[in-house]
């Protein structure tokens, strides 16, 4: 289950504009069976770098390359300038008071974390029939499809606030597009 303090976290993330799609998509389109509709999309997490390089591990020189990004890209968050000290982010975490082998081991995993999730993800070669994917599931059932939110109407509605929509007490329909997620025993047509 995702704990209280993550959902939290990804609450503050969307009233503050940034993105929330960290281990799942989560977005408003229309219903590509019914262009009159629109509806909520649960979806793959979006990487920051592309599954078909981010699979090949810590070694490869291309991941390398991100990972030198997400050290830069945290520094300039921090408004920190990156000067030949801190490049490394972990410099940047010591001057912010963390302990110098610690931040590099959770950098470290965090960049592990995205890989294995690029590892459970459905490569794009194999999501072009979009119809394949598209599987109508009751907003009260997601509950027993995905346990890790206790509440799925109230992440939702949290997630989309106020002034872009709400919905209701769990008859809403929405669609998944990860079969994975759908197991055999729960309602996913």
């Amino acid at each position: 289950m995702v704990s209280t303090h993550r959902q939290e976290t990804m609450f503050v993330f969307r009233r503050n504009g940034y993105s929330t799609d960290l281990l799942f998509d989560f977005s408003i389109a229309t219903d590509i069976k019914n262009s009159s509709y629109r509806t909520i999309y649960f979806d793959q997490a979006l990487l920051g770098m592309s599954r078909e390089y981010i699979v090949k591990g810590l070694d490869d020189e291309d991941v390398g390359h991100y990972y030198d990004f997400m050290q830069k890209v945290i520094a300039k968050s921090f408004h920190i300038a990156t000067t030949p000290f801190n490049q490394d982010l972990t410099q940047v975490a010591i001057l912010l008071g963390a302990d110098p082998d610690r931040a590099k081991e959770e950098l470290r995993e965090s960049l592990q974390f995205e890989i294995r999730l690029a590892e459970i993800s459905i490569p794009r070669e194999k999501r072009r029939d979009a119809t394949k994917f598209y599987h109508p599931v009751e907003l009260g059932n997601m509950s027993e499809i995905a346990p890790f939110i206790s509440d799925w109407t109230e992440y939702s509605n949290r997630l989309l606030t106020e002034e872009v929509a709400q919905v209701g007490s769990g008859q809403e329909t929405l669609l998944l597009y990860l079969r994975a997620w759908c197991p055999n025993d729960v309602s996913c047509r």
